[in-house]
């Protein structure tokens, strides 16, 4: 049976930038990025607020305006344009916010930086575990784009081909179960890993 060609991503740190826009948010709001914190993923230490305040911030950021206005993150346009240029279909699960005016925004951004590439945009809670809604295409061996450790570990253990950007909060994860691809230019090398598994 022939594989569909569908590709599976996360969007924050995958296809948009979210911490430049959410670093300039904080700043907004009297609390810009603490220097040297680039390999910290939490973001209570980015920005030396507490948990709670962490919390409620990206909340406010991820339903707000300004989700529908994100840069593109490294050289996602003109590869996701290639791939797609080869038939590839991409289907996104964002842990943004279940609020519907989250995916309004997160739809339109995706679609004027991408175009109409997208069979789905699945925007569930902020901070969820995509483990679940993941199992929908278990065992496919469909590629999962992540650059969350334990996201990208729960596409793999969906029975996912998992790729995970090395984002420099990723540098201390070591594994064999997946590959990882340069933060730099990360899908330039998930092209040429994608082609390689069509044999395209």
């Amino acid at each position: 049976m022939k594989r569909e060609k569908i590709i599976l991503t996360d969007a924050d740190g995958v296809l948009v930038d979210w911490n430049i826009a959410f670093d300039k948010f904080m700043s907004r709001h009297g609390h810009p990025r603490v220097p040297e914190t680039d390999n910290q993923y939490n973001i209570s230490l980015r920005h030396n607020v507490t948990t709670q305040q962490a919390m409620a911030y990206v909340k406010e950021f991820n339903e707000s305006s300004d989700i529908a206005h994100l840069s593109p993150f490294a050289d996602a346009v003109p590869h996701v344009r290639l791939l797609s240029e080869l038939g590839f279909r991409f289907i996104v699960v964002t842990s943004i916010s279940s609020h519907p005016d989250a995916k309004i925004h997160r739809t339109n951004n995706l679609t004027d930086l991408f175009g109409e590439v997208f069979d789905d945009i699945h925007c569930i809670e902020q901070g969820a575990s995509k483990a679940s809604i993941l199992l929908n295409w278990a065992d496919t061996g469909y590629f999962w784009i992540e650059d969350h450790m334990r996201q990208a570990e729960a596409g793999y253990e969906a029975g996912l081909r998992t790729v995970l950007i090395n984002h420099p909060y990723n540098h201390h994860y070591k594994t064999d179960l997946f590959p990882t691809v340069s933060y730099d230019t990360p899908w330039n090398e998930i092209y040429n890993i994608v082609r390689l598994e069509y044999q395209i």
